[in-house]
C-alpha cells in the first residue's frame, strides 16, 4: 500500500518495483550498477536512481505530490512484465517433458516466449 519507496537498497527497491510502486533508490553504487537493476531503471523507469541524497529527496516530494502516480507506475509494471516469462510455468514444461524439453529449448532458445503469460491472468 506504500505511495513511494525510497530506499538505498538492490532488494527493496527492486521487490517494490515488481509490485509497481513507485521507487527512488539512492547510495553511492548507482554509478556501477549493471544486469537487472539498470533494466529496471533505464529500460522499464520503475527505479529511479539518484546517486545524491538532497536531489532524491526533492524528487520523492515531487513524485508523491502527483496526481495518478500509482497508475503510472502499475503501467509501466505491466510493461515489464509483459516482457518477461511464467518461470512456473517454463520450468513445469522444462522438468516435465526433459530430456525432450531441454533439446528443444538448445535447438531454438526463442521457445521459451510460449511462456509469457497474458496481463490478464497474472495475480
Amino acid at each position: 500500500f506504500a505511495k513511494l519507496v525510497v530506499a538505498d537498497s538492490g532488494t527493496m527497491t527492486m521487490e517494490a518495483a515488481v509490485l509497481g510502486t513507485p521507487v527512488i533508490r539512492s547510495n553511492s553504487f548507482i554509478a556501477r550498477d549493471a544486469g537487472v537493476m539498470r533494466e529496471f531503471g533505464e529500460k522499464y523507469g520503475l527505479i529511479l536512481n539518484i546517486a545524491d541524497p538532497k536531489e532524491a529527496i526533492d524528487r520523492a516530494i515531487e513524485l508523491v505530490q502527483r496526481p495518478g502516480l500509482k497508475q503510472e507506475w502499475k503501467a509501466k509494471r505491466e510493461r515489464y512484465l509483459k516482457d518477461k516469462i511464467d518461470m512456473d510455468l517454463f520450468m513445469a514444461w522444462l522438468i516435465g517433458g526433459y530430456p525432450e524439453s531441454f533439446r528443444k529449448l538448445r535447438e531454438n532458445p526463442g521457445i521459451q516466449r510460449m511462456f509469457r503469460q497474458p496481463i490478464a491472468l497474472r495475480g
